[in-house]
């Protein structure tokens, strides 16, 4: 790879073998080359260290989409090849790929002047295996489909050897002898994905599991083969308008018995005209598919194993996770998933008529629109996980502030982190005792939102709270008050105010990016450690994580989360310099 080294997570692998006894200037007679991903040191932004890496350097395509296949925006090996029914596959992989450093290994040359190619590459796998687990791997994974392995259906045809009981038959795939090849050496498939996975640790389930037992290789790659005579109405789905969809569908049954098992059959990909309706996110036509069918196609599955619902929310969490490239030059990424809003009402309309909820309520489906997975977000977006998350990192930053609350220089000593990416100017403010005092009071306002109010901590909710806890008028926002906590407050926004920042939004970003700090993910994991509460008994929600989008939905930019590795380097740089002006003060 061309510019690896400016990623330290990411390292190149070789292991090689030499003819014995042989003159070394002819080089190795066989290669195996992979690739080396250290995750946890970019596990905050894993697929965004991934991405911009994909972006500066060679890295293969296969690669690329392995990574974004089976593992989530955090490194975590994705539920669905763990819950689901078909996609879990044998269903012997699971949290034991959540941890740890991914090792691909990307290509296996062997050289055509030796004898025993299944010996010599068997030798070579199991060498690059102990150098992949002597650099702390975890797992290492294959993809047998690549067309760098298919030479092996060629050497392995003869059935000699240690890969002799393999059986070349004319309907194979020309990659079903690198998955035999794989497989023998104790590779298993990892859920029903071209993806075979070795554990690098002998205490792993997938060990137990026989060849025998294994998925067989042909679900992954199973079509059907039978057309309907729907194929046209299929396409017109995705290309015509939902209306028109609608009349088309409502004339096919007029000359189509709904009784006719040619409503049920699917395309290529096994997809029914449920699964295209609901894709193509046409509400009208999902709507009249399931009041002429009642409930019968909402099981169909496609090739994929998907369920119409299970297709549509899959499409769904594409379009949410997906990255673009915002700077070609510096090869910044930025994701999406931060500045996403919600999901279109047409989309959002099919799920929630897939759910069975015709006439949903307001709050069913706003909670749709925003990704809520747990039904229980308020306003849709701010999850239990994540309104515990920020309510542990407001208790713990307020009892930071109160420490040393009265001695000025020990007080900005102990808590500079807060005030790194606030300018100058303002620094100084702090040092007065009511300008510190202020903050506290707001922080307070900021908790009750969350803790009290069951709010998210916007602006606006932030002033009801001032309201209510200080008697705060709204014609008095900008004007001093008479009452000590508000006339400390009105110092904290007006110090923010005279040096061009805004105090209040400050002091909610904060919040965010102390609950980001201790977070399991992307923190040290002490929130999960020292919540009071019964963390665990908090539904899980795919918001859980998301501080760049819950905190947009606030009404804050997320400028403190970086999005690539250049702006990793600058914001520590930047907070180095910030912090040694500090000192100097």
């Amino acid at each position: 790879m061309s510019a690896i080294s400016a990623f330290p997570w990411l390292e190149a692998l070789v292991a090689h073998i030499n003819k014995p006894d042989d003159d070394p200037k002819t080089g190795p007679i066989g290669i195996c080359t992979g690739t080396l991903i250290q995750r946890d040191t970019i596990r905050p932004m894993f697929h965004s260290m991934i991405a911009t890496a994909y972006h500066a350097t060679s890295m293969e395509d296969e690669l690329f989409d392995l990574i974004f296949t089976l593992f989530d925006r955090f490194g975590r090996f994705k539920s669905v090849f763990q819950d689901h029914p078909v996609k879990r596959g044998s269903g012997v992989w699971g949290k034991e790929l959540d941890v740890g450093s991914i090792v691909v290994l990307d290509n296996l040359i062997m050289s055509s002047n030796i004898i025993s190619v299944d010996e010599t590459a068997i030798g070579i796998v199991n060498w690059f295996f102990e150098r992949a687990r002597a650099k702390s791997g975890n797992v290492l994974i294959v993809q047998p489909t690549k067309p760098c392995f298919q030479w092996m259906e060629n050497i392995f045809a003869t059935g000699a050897g240690i890969l002799g009981t393999w059986v070349n038959r004319p309907a194979d795939p020309p990659w079903h002898a690198a998955s035999f090849f794989f497989t023998l050496m104790g590779f298993r498939r990892i859920g029903n994905t071209d993806y075979f996975g070795l554990p690098l640790a002998f205490f792993y389930e997938s060990f137990g599991i026989g060849i025998c037992d294994d998925l067989s290789l042909k679900l992954a790659t199973t079509k059907s083969s039978r057309l309907s005579c729907f194929e046209d109405l299929q396409k017109g789905i995705v290309i015509y308008s939902d209306t028109a969809i609608t009349r088309k569908l409502e004339r096919f049954r007029h000359c189509i018995s709904p009784d006719d098992p040619d409503w049920f059959l699917g395309n290529e990909a096994r997809d029914t005209i449920l699964h295209t309706s609901a894709t193509s996110m046409k509400p009208l036509a999902v709507r009249w598919i399931l009041d002429n069918f009642s409930q019968s196609l909402t099981s169909n599955q496609n090739a994929e194993g998907e369920t119409p619902l299970e297709a549509l929310l899959s499409k769904l969490e594409g379009l949410r996770a997906r990255y673009v490239t915002t700077d070609r030059v510096n090869q910044t990424v930025q994701f999406l998933s931060d500045h996403w809003r919600e999901y279109s009402d047409a989309s959002s309309q099919c799920v929630a008529l897939l759910l069975g909820l015709k006439s949903p309520t307001p709050n069913d489906f706003v909670r749709i629109k925003r990704g809520c997975t747990c039904g229980k977000c308020i306003k849709g977006f701010l999850s239990p996980r994540m309104c515990a998350a920020l309510e542990y990192a407001s208790d713990t930053a307020l009892s930071e502030l109160h420490h040393n609350i009265n001695d000025s220089q020990k007080w900005i000593e102990s808590n500079r982190e807060y005030f790194i990416d606030f300018p100058r100017k303002f620094q100084s403010g702090v040092s007065k005792p009511q300008v510190r005092r202020g903050l506290i009071y707001l922080w307070e306002c900021i908790r009750d939102c969350v803790v009290n109010y069951k709010l998210p901590p916007s602006e606006l909710n932030i002033r009801v709270s001032l309201k209510d806890r200080y008697n705060w008028p709204y014609s008095l926002f900008d004007s001093g008050v008479r009452q000590s906590q508000c006339d400390s407050i009105v110092h904290y926004l007006r110090c923010g105010k005279e040096n061009g920042h805004d105090t209040m939004k400050a002091a909610a970003v904060m919040i965010f990016r102390k609950a980001i700090d201790s977070d399991e993910l992307i923190g040290d994991s002490s929130f999960v450690k020292n919540y009071k509460g019964s963390y665990s008994g908090l539904p899980e929600c795919r918001n859980d994580h998301e501080f760049g989008y819950v905190s947009t939905q606030c009404g804050y930019e997320h400028d403190y989360v970086p999005r690539s590795m250049k702006g990793i380097v600058g914001m520590l740089k930047e907070k180095q310099k910030r912090s040694k002006a500090i000192t100097a003060d």
